[in-house]
């Protein structure tokens, strides 16, 4: 058998497992197929970098979460990830690996939900894929899918809110509450996209919007009350935004979708010249609304960036409606064009940026998590040397970044001789810290650091041993003092 024939029995029995799945849901087969869009291609991207998760979110903070099962205090910053999350990494046993089963399904509902909502915003069936694929390959989308699927179940959550609210407007109410649970973000989509209707008190937009509210009123209760943070850290305020200086903001909004100016620009002079009758036609009063929602307070909040991120679902609704009766060689294009800026935007934009803070809000490497792969497992291979140097005198700093990679070397990350940084943080204040406590102290970390990283506190007393572009820096007080 030859490897067309081969490919042409998957393909088959592909499908034949499709219609299966479709029968036993009760559902339509474009919905199942969506599903498999983002599951399969999130899995062969997971199986391709290797046993680390892909993106940084993933391979540290949420791995911190599984190692420390506070299960309370995760409500504190929305917890129906995590709680989903928890019992897989219990049942396998296994951090890395639980955070890649759950990426995978959290893709795959992603684009099933996307695929759902495109459907009751007029996509076809027979065009949904594409405009599956199309909005989940542009590389604002790609960014949450690959580092924050907190996130991305809370976009997806609030997508079946909006896409039941006006038949169901009780099934529309557990939606917008899981995806506010999810994510207190996922109140601005769900808010902006029913303003219309809210203005008009209609009940069911009513309804389903109260579920949001009352997701998110019980997250920053139990902040303040429970969690015990102060009322300026509970609540949103007008401090520094996140990473990007404010006065950036509109330099950092149109970086993000200069790639899809020439389309928009397109619309207009076809609405110009006749073509379309109306803009509002194309992007629908809610997806307006939705821009405008959260465009405008990405310039008065500390989430700045954030917002602006999730604008990116209704600009390439816009687009994608503006274009789809070009026909499917267009729409094609389209997929195409949306893959190779995904491929190449970033990744020039990393090296070369508009500004160096641009940096923070994007990975070096989409296809990648913390560090280069080859630099993580030389990272894991020097952490189980210091894991047997470890005793009550020694103390290691793990940076943030590290965590997958201790983790997996068996570094205990609850030992009190264990410092683990901030995301953002050098080893500078930490090394001070930890010399009070400990005569000596381990920092595994770059001989040549990275574009954008630094260089570990120079006092070092000696390398102990290195790997590839990795080395343990001992830092011995004892000799210094």
């Amino acid at each position: 058998m030859d490897w067309r024939s081969i490919i042409l029995n998957i393909l088959l029995r592909f499908k034949l497992y499709v219609n299966r799945i479709s029968i036993l849901l009760n559902t339509n087969k474009t919905v199942v197929r969506s599903f498999l869009v983002g599951f399969l291609f999130r899995m062969a991207c997971e199986i391709a970098i290797g046993k680390f998760p892909i993106g940084y979110d993933p391979s540290t903070s949420y791995i911190l979460v599984c190692v420390r099962k506070d299960w309370l205090d995760l409500i504190a910053i929305g917890p129906l990830f995590f709680y989903l999350l928890l019992p897989v990494y219990i049942i396998v046993g296994n951090a890395l690996v639980a955070v890649k089963i759950m990426a995978c399904f959290v893709s795959g509902f992603f684009t099933m939900s996307l695929a759902i909502w495109g459907r009751k915003n007029g996509i076809s069936d027979e065009i949904i894929i594409s405009f599956t694929l199309f909005i989940y390959f542009y590389f604002v989308v790609l960014r949450i899918a690959w580092d924050l699927h907190r996130n991305l179940l809370g976009i997806a959550l609030s997508l079946l809110a909006l896409s039941y609210y006006k038949e169901k407007p009780w099934i529309g109410f557990i939606y917008a509450f899981l995806a506010s649970f999810t994510h207190p973000l996922s109140i601005f989509i769900i808010g902006t996209s029913l303003l219309a209707d809210l203005i008009k008190l209609r009940k069911e937009a009513t309804i389903t919007a109260s579920g949001s509210v009352l997701a998110t009123a019980i997250i920053y209760f139990y902040r303040m009350f429970i969690y015990e943070l102060p009322p300026t850290e509970a609540f949103v305020t007008t401090q520094q935004p996140w990473y990007i200086d404010m006065k950036l903001l509109p330099i950092y909004f149109l970086w993000l979708y200069l790639p899809l100016l020439p389309f928009i620009f397109l619309l207009l002079w076809k609405r110009i010249r006749g073509e379309i009758k109306s803009l509002m036609n194309i992007i629908g009063e809610p997806c307006l609304y939705w821009i405008l929602g959260l465009t405008i307070p990405s310039f008065i909040f500390i989430f700045a960036y954030r917002l602006f991120f999730l604008v990116s679902i209704p600009i390439l609704y816009m687009v994608f409606n503006g274009f789809r009766t070009k026909g499917k060689k267009t729409i094609r294009l389209l997929i195409i064009y949306n893959v190779v800026v995904s491929a190449t935007y970033p990744v020039i934009s990393y090296i070369y940026p508009i500004h160096p803070s641009f940096r923070n809000t994007f990975p070096s490497v989409l296809i990648g998590g913390t560090m280069f792969p080859w630099d993580g497992y030389d990272a894991e291979a020097l952490y189980r040397e210091v894991k047997e140097l470890l005793n009550a005198t020694s103390a290691l700093i793990v940076h943030h970044l590290e965590i997958c990679y201790a983790y997996s070397a068996g570094i205990p990350l609850l030992n009190n001789n264990v410092i683990t940084t901030l995301p953002a943080d050098n080893f500078d204040e930490y090394l001070k810290t930890a010399k009070t406590n400990f005569s000596i102290v381990y920092i595994v970390w770059y001989i040549k650091p990275i574009i954008g990283s630094w260089s570990v506190p120079q006092n070092y007393t000696d390398i102990v041993d290195t790997r590839g572009n990795m080395a343990i820096y001992m830092y011995n007080f004892k000799c210094t003092n």
